[in-house]
């Protein structure tokens, strides 16, 4: 059992809001910075292509790099900007991307998971 019910981790990245959304919601993005193979099935057991956002109902199959294991989940929220979220492992991940400050192009990704374990 563990021992955390929620936790939220801020990081700051030099890239437009749009940028990162990319990142996260393409399987193109998400294996060019974070995970070795993305795949995600549309709710009509069709394959999305790699360079389409994902959307809401989803599921994915991700491949991770120095591990054999994959993981498997639904994408429950999307809004096409700044807001994603994704079931993970026995929890959610809720991802929202903000300004950092007027005039800066560093953009803050506060990424909060709940334990439902």
């Amino acid at each position: 059992m563990n021992s955390w019910e929620t936790f939220t981790r801020r990081i700051i990245i030099d890239r437009p809001i749009g940028d990162i959304f990319q990142l996260w919601t393409t399987g193109k993005g998400l294996t060019t910075w974070f995970l070795k193979t993305a795949d995600y099935t549309t709710a009509e057991n069709n394959k999305r292509p790699d360079d389409e956002n994902y959307q809401v109902g989803d599921e994915y199959l991700w491949e991770w790099h120095n591990w054999d294991g994959s993981s498997k989940g639904k994408v429950l929220a999307q809004n096409g900007e700044d807001h994603l979220k994704f079931e993970f492992a026995d929890g959610v991940v809720d991802v929202k991307i903000t300004n950092y400050k007027d005039g800066h192009s560093c953009n803050p990704i506060s990424l909060q998971t709940t334990n439902h374990a």
